[in-house]
């Protein structure tokens, strides 16, 4: 089962940056949340802070990348990625430039943890029903 959180955006704007000098710190459990493999580019190391450059919150960094991947137009047919590709992150960002939910979800986290923002990544879905009553799947 999982919870949904309800929370509005002057509630998300309002939550405290976790990070360096920030209080609270980042909880250690989380810190796997900003690992990044050492092919991340410096093309899309400069765009996550160009995004999040001035952002007074964590919402408000996390909604400037959203509102930033609204742009790219949501393509089911896209070509393989070529083999030289060694960043996908990289490839949707500056060169493919549509893509379908798991280049986005991908980019998203990529320039999240880029921005201090722990995220990850999950795909798919699990079936069960709705319990309005425990706000729960």
């Amino acid at each position: 089962m999982s919870e949904l959180p309800m929370f509005s955006a002057a509630e998300l704007a309002r939550m405290p940056a976790w990070g360096a000098g920030a209080s609270p710190a980042l909880p250690e459990e989380y810190r796997i949340f900003l690992q990044l493999p050492d092919t991340v580019t410096e093309r899309t190391r400069r765009l996550a802070a160009e995004l999040t450059a001035g952002a007074a919150n964590p919402f408000a960094a996390a909604t400037a990348i959203e509102t930033y991947l609204r742009r790219y137009p949501y393509d089911l047919d896209v070509p393989e990625l070529p083999d030289q590709v060694r960043d996908v992150a990289d490839y949707f960002l500056f060169d493919l430039k549509r893509g379908y939910c798991d280049y986005y979800a991908t980019a998203f986290v990529v320039l999240a943890r880029l921005a201090g923002l722990p995220a990850r990544l999950v795909t798919g879905y699990a079936p069960g029903s709705w319990l309005p009553a425990e706000r729960l799947w």
